[in-house]
């Protein structure tokens, strides 16, 4: 890692900057999973087969949105999910699977139809 400031067009590149920035996320590095977030940015350039599919060229022109709010964005437009745990932001890459992970209970079943 560096803390030089280059251009880039990585998703990863630009969450860590996001998090790390005084103003935006005033997070630090101990918050962040810095080896799960790269190693989901190589998933996705893997999966698709281009870096092109994890790149984040957009630019942000509302001043009103959360930090959280920024990082779903940004991890919309690359197919991931941002979460915390154990106070630390990681990333999940949400691909097909072969087997379904949709639950069904109570609460999605027609009354009297089970």
């Amino acid at each position: 890692m560096t803390t030089d400031i280059y251009p880039t067009s990585s998703f990863a590149d630009a969450l860590v900057s996001m998090a790390l920035d005084d103003k935006i996320g005033r997070r630090t590095v101990d918050e962040l999973d810095l080896e799960n977030i790269y190693r989901t940015y190589y998933e996705v350039v893997d999966y698709f087969g281009t870096p092109l599919a994890a790149e984040f060229c957009t630019t942000i022109d509302d001043s009103n949105l959360s930090f959280e709010e920024l990082v779903t964005n940004l991890c919309d437009a690359v197919c991931c999910t941002a979460y915390r745990q154990n106070n630390k932001l990681k990333l999940y890459f949400e691909r097909p699977t072969d087997n379904s992970v949709l639950l069904f209970n109570f609460r999605n079943i027609y009354p009297e139809t089970y």
